[in-house]
């Protein structure tokens, strides 16, 4: 938990933010698996799955999260900001605590309130809009299979689907 990163000289950025970014979810991993006494307890990183797996259904919350950091997939995250994780982790000014049944109650409904930090929206959800149709060859302006296809108008759903929790 404690230990230095390896330094070596055949040692790239890929190495050791990857080291490290594995040496953050293990430990945090194994504390959520010791607060909550379950063994399938695990870290989920996006907003949603955070407030229903972890806050929700394991009671549990994280503190300590820097407020400059998005609360994201530790992946997309440089080595700077895994490593100031890391020491806030060693320093245990991140840690894992219980919920009480007043704060679970008050936000059982409210994600944004149970995020560790400011959360990275994602794109918006694509949906296919050529189910059902055929493609064509450019040069000729055929159907590119000889198979006989029922011609429908395509697809009918929006290219966007908004995600929305308002309801």
């Amino acid at each position: 938990m404690g230990r230095a990163l390896k330094r070596g000289k055949n040692l790239t950025f890929a190495h050791a933010s990857a080291e490290l970014r594995s040496r953050i979810r293990r430990v945090m991993k194994l504390a959520l698996v010791r607060i909550t006494q379950d063994k399938t307890a695990h870290m989920c990183w996006t907003r949603l799955a955070f407030h229903e797996y972890v806050f929700v259904r394991r009671r549990v919350r994280l503190l300590g999260w820097p407020s400059t950091v998005p609360f994201q997939n530790l992946g997309a995250l440089p080595l700077a900001t895994l490593k100031r994780l890391h020491r806030r982790w060693c320093h245990k000014q991140l840690r894992f605590v219980r919920v009480g049944e007043d704060e679970l109650a008050a936000h059982r409904r409210d994600p944004d309130a149970t995020a560790p930090g400011k959360c990275v929206p994602g794109p918006p959800l694509r949906v296919r809009d050529d189910i059902k149709t055929s493609r064509f060859d450019p040069e000729k302006g055929e159907p590119v299979s000889d198979r006989r296809k029922l011609r429908t108008r395509g697809a009918i759903s929006a290219k966007y689907v908004e995600d929305s929790d308002d309801e």
